[in-house]
């Protein structure tokens, strides 16, 4: 069923901060299979899945950076259209999807860290940058640390500005009530939540629902959860880094994306003034979920003009 969301809280607040509907320890679901051209390696000492669609391929890449509680479980339809004639490469981020959570605290310095050595231990010398929701937060921030690395930048239905975190709201920011809520989580929250972020409902499969609830199977999980959106999301105001952006930028919008309504998209123009913006008509939130062909046919012709 295709309806148009209203602007709101989305998946951030409808799974954390929800009515606690469910019990603690709601029941485990049985583990959802791993995408294609998968792959596990120690990064940091931490084990890692990621996606790598040509290991002995090329050193250039495109590298893709999940948002929040996000994987490479959703943008496997997307990797398959974009794929042919480029190595891409995934990681999911530690504590998200099939990557267990970190034995200490997650941070922001903690992350980028993370995108440094798992890009050096692939071997990785130049890449094109894809940062999805909360994703473009390390997006932006690793293409201004690594310029001699990163080629262009693409933000996909970005989150990140002053202006979007204040529309979530103060709790949002608050590590220890978030860490209260999180074992109160259920599937059906969190599938709430999804459902609130995209523009068609059908999108949102069993496999991808399971994936975006695997982080609340585990203390660890939630705990890296609570501290991905208390530390990072909500504190990390992208505005004065995309003011400093000096490499090719291509920022993708959903037209019915609840996170970023026409004042926002207005703001990230204003801040990138040469990036190229696409707006995708009938696509929420997850746009590589709702238009995998449509996202990869855009990112593919940036690419290529980029001479990527």
């Amino acid at each position: 069923m295709i309806r148009r969301r209203s602007a709101g809280a989305g998946i951030v607040l409808i799974a954390l901060l929800g009515s606690c509907a469910g019990l603690p320890g709601a029941r485990l679901q049985e583990s959802f299979p791993p995408p294609p051209w998968s792959g596990w390696m120690d990064v940091r000492g931490a084990r890692v899945h990621y996606v790598d669609t040509d290991p002995q391929g090329p050193t250039e890449a495109l590298l893709i950076v999940h948002g929040f509680l996000g994987s490479t479980i959703p943008f496997e339809l997307f990797i398959e259209d974009i794929r042919a004639g480029r190595r891409v490469v995934m990681p999911d981020l530690p504590g998200c999807g099939l990557s267990p959570a970190p034995d200490g605290d997650s941070s922001l310095e903690s992350y980028l860290d993370f995108l440094e050595a798992f890009s050096l231990q692939l071997g990785l010398e130049r890449i094109a940058l894809m940062g999805s929701s909360q994703g473009a937060q390390l997006g932006v921030r690793y293409a201004a640390r690594h310029g001699g690395q990163v080629s262009c930048l693409i933000l996909s239905s970005p989150f990140g500005l002053a202006a979007q975190q204040d529309r979530a709201g103060p709790l949002a920011r608050c590590e220890a009530l978030l860490r209260l809520a999180a074992p109160w989580v259920t599937r059906g929250r969190v599938r709430r939540g999804l459902l609130n972020a995209v523009a068609d409902d059908s999108v949102i499969d069993a496999q991808i629902l399971e994936s975006y609830w695997a982080p609340f199977r585990t203390a660890a999980g939630r705990r890296a959860a609570s501290q991905l959106l208390s530390r990072i999301a909500m504190r990390q105001p992208l505005d004065p880094e995309l003011a400093r952006l000096s490499l090719p930028v291509l920022i993708l919008f959903g037209e019915e994306d609840p996170y970023n309504p026409p004042p926002i998209c207005t703001r990230y123009q204003e801040l990138v003034p040469g990036a190229r913006i696409v707006v995708l008509s009938g696509s929420g939130h997850l746009a590589h979920v709702e238009a995998p062909g449509e996202v990869a046919r855009r990112v593919e012709a940036f690419l290529i003009e980029e001479g990527q």
